[in-house]
């Protein structure tokens, strides 16, 4: 079933964005999703703690204006 309207829709993506940055600290895309050419989410242990990388999070900055949930994400560029 679809949202009811436009800001009911984005209310849930910024609430689900929040949960998964702030308190299960995991990525918004899951982990080995093929998003084009290749390019995914992975994730590395570094120092016991698993650090997650995202192949498009840097050219999504510069492309999308209204819907940019990249800059909630725990993923830093690779």
């Amino acid at each position: 079933m679809p949202p009811e309207s436009e800001e009911e829709f984005k209310r849930f993506i910024t609430y689900t964005c929040i949960y998964l940055s702030l308190i299960a600290k995991r990525p918004l895309h899951p982990i080995g999703i093929d998003m084009h050419n290749g390019k995914t989410v992975f994730g590395e242990e570094k120092d016991g703690e698993t650090v997650y990388y995202c192949d498009i999070k840097e050219e999504q900055s510069k492309i999308a204006k209204d819907y940019y949930t990249c800059q909630y994400c725990v993923c830093k560029p690779s």
